[in-house]
């Protein structure tokens, strides 16, 4: 089963400060169009072209997407590419044949991207669902990276959407990796000759704290130390090196759960608060919670998540973080029709767009089912 996962995002739209007397924002970015009918025209112009990633060599391609209201649903093929390899038989053990650097094992990862109307509404917020290590968020980063060329003086801004501090607060610890920095026996790898050795450093080593035997999560009171860089003068007595001081600049990285069942791994000092992720179970299914416990698909009190659409779930995830924000949209809005008109290759050129921000990207092609 393929764990999936999603992330929270919030899109934002304004001028430089050098441009202050036109104003822009997520439901007029500019000529009267949203952000939600840019990025509609957007996908209609890159749906079956490749994109890619030439830094992180992954490929993406929209092969669909649907208008729901205010909400727009989008299947990005994502994958990897430029590695050779062998297509192997597992069943019966025999080399099918070579992969070449041209060709991607591809998976389906979906996104989410809302921007209801309304006189509160000052962000657009989209959900990007993960698979293992791949997701399609560069399909977005791309859009913004277009808008910004497109009309210049436009910010066009994505930020990560965090957890509140009051899920913080009532989270317990469940490990922490500490970097090794006082030792000289990092990792490395002999290579070279015998009568000229040379060692190469991989990496560092890192103290893993993990709770006592029998116990699931580490002490209460120390994880609120830790946090508030609370330790005492003498710090951690079996590690010197970690104190009130060096908390911040040692990374310390922790796990932390909290009490609806998620879990965040993240670095003490360097954050407001995690980044909210939610879990999917295989297949980009729900995964339901009630009263707070996560729910598996075999618990006969679940809801049956193929009745349910992936769509639906994110909507109200989403509704609800506008809510956090106190604002309240109208019944409907992530239905029917978007109410807007899109903008047309008269108004916005994005192959003129495509050639400013990357002249590399892929060509348009047929997707075949």
């Amino acid at each position: 089963m393929v764990r999936s996962t999603v992330d929270y995002y919030a899109f934002t739209v304004k001028t430089r400060k050098k441009n202050p007397d036109i104003p822009r924002d997520v439901l007029d970015v500019g000529g009267g169009y949203s952000v939600l009918a840019y990025l509609c025209s957007y996908l209609e112009h890159v749906k079956g072209t490749i994109l890619k990633d030439e830094r992180r060599e992954r490929i993406y391609s929209v092969s669909d997407y649907e208008v729901h209201g205010r909400l727009v649903l989008i299947d990005v093929l994502s994958g990897q590419y430029g590695e050779s390899g062998q297509l192997l038989d597992i069943l019966r053990g025999n080399v099918v044949r070579d992969i070449n650097p041209d060709e991607a094992a591809v998976k389906t990862v979906r996104i989410v991207f809302c921007c209801p109307r309304g006189d509160d509404v000052k962000m657009a917020i989209f959900a990007v669902e993960h698979m293992n290590s791949i997701n399609g968020k560069f399909v977005i980063d791309y859009f913004a990276k277009c808008l910004r060329a497109f009309i210049p003086g436009l910010v066009a801004k994505i930020d990560g959407i965090l957890e509140k501090e009051a899920w913080l607060d009532s989270s317990s610890l469940v490990s922490m990796k500490i970097p090794i920095s006082s030792t000289d026996q990092q990792l490395t790898v002999d290579n070279g000759l015998d009568d000229d050795p040379k060692e190469t450093m991989y990496g560092r080593m890192a103290l893993v704290v993990l709770p006592p035997k029998g116990v699931s999560v580490l002490n209460p009171r120390f994880w609120r130390a830790l946090r508030k860089k609370n330790m005492g003068r003498e710090g951690m007595l079996t590690i010197p090196s970690l104190n009130n001081e060096s908390i911040p600049k040692q990374g310390v990285l922790v796990e932390a759960a909290g009490i609806d069942g998620r879990k965040k791994t993240f670095t003490i000092g360097n954050e407001k608060s995690p980044k909210i992720r939610e879990v999917i179970t295989g297949d980009g299914e729900p995964l339901w919670v009630i009263d707070g416990v996560p729910m598996q698909g075999s618990t006969a009190d679940m809801p049956n998540s193929s009745e349910i659409q992936l769509r639906r779930v994110l909507s109200d995830s989403i509704f609800r973080k506008y809510h956090d924000e106190q604002i309240r949209l109208e019944t409907g809005w992530d239905s029917g029709e978007m109410h807007e008109e899109i903008p047309d290759s008269e108004v916005i050129d994005w192959n003129t767009l495509f050639e400013q921000v990357n002249p590399q990207n892929g060509d348009r092609y047929e997707l075949e089912s």
